[in-house]
C-alpha cells in the first residue's frame, strides 16, 4: 500500500472522488479537499495554507520527467496566488489543485 492509498483510507476520500478529479472535475467535498491538502503537505510543496515556492521548485528538478519540467514550472508561476485569502487549508489546497488542471491539463494528475 502507497501512502495516497494510506491517506485515502485516512481521509475518507474515495477512490471515485479522485478519478473524478482527474476527469477534471471538481466535487465540493470536504473530504476530498483535505485529502488534498494532505497530499501536497507531505510532499512539501504547502504548508500552512501557503504554496512553498522553493520546495516546489526543487521538487520539479528532482522528480519530473524531463518534458515535465517546464510546463509544470510555468503552471506553478500561473497558480502561485491561487491560495492567497483562502483562510482554510484544505479549501486552499483545493483551489490550487484546480488551477493546476486549469493551466496545465495535458501533464496533470492527481493521486
Amino acid at each position: 500500500m502507497n501512502f495516497a492509498s494510506e491517506l485515502n483510507e485516512w481521509s475518507r476520500a474515495t477512490d471515485d472522488l479522485i478519478e473524478e478529479v482527474n476527469k477534471g472535475f471538481f466535487p465540493d467535498n470536504r473530504s476530498l479537499k483535505c485529502y488534498t491538502n494532505c497530499i501536497l503537505e507531505m510532499t512539501q510543496t504547502v504548508s500552512r495554507g501557503r504554496i512553498d515556492y522553493r520546495m516546489s521548485l526543487t521538487q520539479i528538478d528532482l522528480l519530473f520527467p524531463e518534458e515535465m519540467k517546464e510546463p509544470a514550472k510555468k503552471t506553478l508561476e500561473a497558480c502561485r496566488g491561487s491560495m492567497k485569502g483562502i483562510k482554510d487549508h484544505c479549501e486552499a489546497s483545493y483551489n490550487y489543485l484546480q488551477c493546476m488542471y486549469r493551466v496545465n491539463k495535458k501533464f496533470f494528475y492527481f493521486p
